[in-house]
């Protein structure tokens, strides 16, 4: 009986270090997840402000260019009208407009 004892007791030991040590491990994993739980928590600001800047700097270039699109419609539409062709008075008399005479 001695002996049967001892397995018994030897038994009972390695349980409870077996329960011992996952208690360990479940303590260590908690605290990880807590510890990543603070990272995430810690990155939510800058993250925050790198989507509003990205944002900002959206709307920045879509106004960029919408002004682009307008400043080159004025350029183009001022220089159709310098490149007009006015007839001068010889011009207008040569094509027998209501004026007559010499200029």
């Amino acid at each position: 009986m001695y002996g049967s004892g001892s397995l018994a007791s030897n038994a009972a030991l390695a349980l409870q270090l077996n329960a011992h040590s996952c208690t360990r491990e479940q303590a260590r994993a908690e605290g990880l997840v807590n510890e990543i739980h603070l990272k995430e928590t810690e990155l939510e600001r800058p993250n925050g402000l790198w989507r509003k800047l990205e944002s900002s700097n959206m709307e920045m270039n879509i106004a960029r260019n919408w002004f682009g699109r307008i400043t080159s419609f004025k350029v183009s539409a001022s220089s159709d009208y310098i490149l007009i062709d006015v007839p001068t008075a010889k011009q207008r008399v040569s094509r027998g407009s209501c004026c007559s005479g010499t200029f």
